[in-house]
C-alpha cells in the first residue's frame, strides 16, 4: 500500500468514528433528558419493581410444582417438604 491509500484508509476510518461518536453522544443525551423527568423515572421504578415481583412469583410457583412429584421419594422428599414450607412462607410475608 502507497502513502496515498493509507491516508485514505485513515480518512475512512476517522469518519466511522465520528459517525459512531455522534450516534453515542445523542443516545446519552436522551438518556439524560429521560432521568431529568422523575416522573417517568418513577414510573420505569414501578413498573420494573413489579415486573420482578411476578417474576419471581412465576419461578417460585414454577420450582414447586417440579419438586411435587418428588416429594414421596424417601430420599429427599423431607428435603423437598422443608424446601417448599420455607418458600410459601417467604411469599406470604
Amino acid at each position: 500500500m502507497d502513502h496515498d491509500s493509507h491516508e485514505s484508509e485513515l480518512s475512512n476510518l476517522a469518519r466511522e468514528l465520528t459517525h459512531a461518536l455522534a450516534g453515542a453522544t445523542e443516545l446519552a443525551q436522551q438518556q439524560l433528558a429521560q432521568q431529568r423527568d422523575w416522573k417517568q423515572a418513577f414510573r420505569n421504578g414501578l413498573i420494573a419493581g413489579f415486573g420482578g415481583v411476578i417474576g419471581a412469583t412465576v419461578v417460585m410457583s414454577l420450582v414447586l410444582s417440579v419438586l411435587q412429584p418428588f416429594k414421596s421419594l424417601e430420599s429427599i422428599g423431607p428435603m423437598i417438604d422443608r424446601l417448599t414450607t420455607v418458600l410459601k412462607q417467604q411469599n406470604h410475608r
